[in-house]
């Protein structure tokens, strides 16, 4: 894919960005002047006779615009509170489907300049109805050592001829919200850094621990432009962004209010109100995607999940691997890039997600591992009895696994597989009668015709028949 990283901008502005590096933010009222062009030969600017694209929506993440049929658009820039300390405002394209930025998809804006011109150029691309993307979480830079995030960017590489993007759900930074601002500032930096080379593009959103200063004790400059949102808009991006892929519409919202002049969890009313008027405009019968750190805590998301037909929810914050409802909507969270709580059988990692024209099927994937493993179930809380079926998968992209065993307390259990495009899934059922109640390992080895991978687990076992399998 041909992708740049922000910004590459006209030189007002340039000048105008400049100011967002100092202590000036955009205000209300300032006025976004831009165009949408078909970039027909990708490469980044607009050439003669290069038409623009009309009825493209664009947005600072608080109001929209769309591009007339010339393609020209005039944003005028709203007011949102959770930037009311040192956040940078920014503009972006909401691509539709089979195109993608040839330029940055978005630009930071400041204020002093009512008449800054923004252009965006997107080409034409078929896009599969079937592709991988990849759902990653809480790299909580540099948490647990640089390595981690170092490893998921390697990792990216390694799959940058099968995965289309990236999602990161927030908490980028380790702990800016209540580290020093001079920590803080180092952990932005260490991840736009990583971010930057990056071999996919990436789309990320803000976690609790990205408002910067707002919970720490001292060290901090509250009146500094890095303040609140001010790093994370500064070294990573919008708060709110959407387009199309596919058959598919993907949007993102963030996950900090600022309510009576303190900041709590939970998607801000502005953002669920900027998500409403987004997914209103969601032609009928397109699956949504919803991204956010997490979804709990707000009543006004709530109400968006119960008004418009999402299908599913990506999140992260809790650094575990599983999935729940959500207002009825199925969620699924990606544990973490930097470290797991309590899941026991669980790496750091991150999501790979498959979409098909009639769903999707994810794997999760602990960093670093070529073949790795996930046993989907028992997970570490549960208790096996014979008759269990134990399901898992093995990640086999380039289908070079020749060699399967699957052994549970010493016993070899008979596997069905399921081979897919990427990852091979396997069953077999417990047949351990005759072992007695305890905790024994799962053990699963892969190998193909020069080396061997063994993978292991523990699990408890009770005697009793189970009444039915699981």
């Amino acid at each position: 894919m041909n992708w740049r990283k922000p910004p590459t901008l006209s030189c007002a502005t340039q000048w105008l960005c400049a100011l967002c590096f100092g202590i000036l933010s955009a205000q209300g009222g300032d006025v976004i002047r831009g165009t949408v062009f078909k970039d027909t030969n990708a490469n980044g600017r607009r050439d003669p006779g290069e038409a623009g694209m009309g009825g493209i929506a664009v947005t600072d993440g608080v109001t929209f615009a769309r591009t007339s049929s010339e393609g020209s658009f005039v944003l005028e820039l709203g007011v949102d509170p959770v930037l009311c300390a040192g956040g940078v405002p920014t503009v972006s394209v909401r691509f539709p489907s089979d195109h993608w930025p040839t330029t940055p998809w978005f630009v930071r804006c400041g204020s002093g300049e009512p008449a800054c011109e923004v252009t965006f150029g997107l080409r034409a691309e078929p896009q599969p109805r079937s592709f991988v993307f990849v759902h990653g979480t809480d790299p909580h830079a540099p948490r647990a050592g640089e390595e981690r995030l170092i490893r998921f960017r390697e990792d990216l590489e390694a799959l940058r001829e099968i995965v289309r993007f990236c999602i990161l759900t927030g908490d980028m930074a380790d702990l800016a919200d209540s580290h020093t601002q001079a920590l803080a500032r180092a952990e932005f930096t260490f991840f736009e850094r990583q971010a930057a080379q990056l071999p996919v593009p990436w789309f990320g959103l803000p976690g609790n621990h990205d408002i910067a200063g707002v919970r720490a004790k001292k060290g901090w400059d509250t009146n500094s432009a890095e303040y609140g949102y001010g790093l994370y808009s500064r070294h990573v991006g919008p708060l709110r962004w959407s387009f199309d892929y596919a058959d598919i519409h993907f949007a993102g919202v963030d996950y900090n209010r600022f309510v009576s002049n303190r900041w709590e969890w939970g998607v801000p009313e502005s953002s669920a109100r900027w998500l409403a008027e987004d997914l209103a405009s969601v032609e009928p019968g397109r699956r949504i995607f919803l991204f956010v750190h997490h979804p709990a805590g707000s009543a006004a998301l709530t109400n968006v999940l119960t008004r418009f037909p999402v299908t599913q929810i990506f999140f992260g914050h809790d650094h575990h691997d599983g999935g729940q409802l959500w207002a009825g909507v199925p969620g699924l969270s990606a544990a973490s890039i930097a470290e797991v709580f309590d899941d026991k059988d669980r790496a750091p990692g991150y999501r790979l997600v498959h979409v098909t024209p009639s769903g999707i099927d994810t794997f999760y994937r602990a960093t670093g591992e070529p073949h790795a493993v996930t046993v989907d179930y028992p997970r570490y809380k549960d208790t096996l009895v014979r008759g269990n079926t134990i399901r898992g998968a093995f990640f086999d992209p380039s289908h070079t696994i020749r060699r399967f065993a699957l052994t549970y307390a010493g016993r070899a259990i008979e596997c069905r597989l399921r081979p897919g495009p990427f990852w091979c899934r396997f069953e077999g059922t417990v047949e351990a009668g005759d072992v007695a109640r305890g905790a024994y390992p799962l053990v699963v080895t892969l190998g193909d015709t020069a080396q061997s991978w063994r993978h292991q687990f523990s699990y408890r076992f009770a005697r009793a028949r189970a009444a039915a399998s699981r």
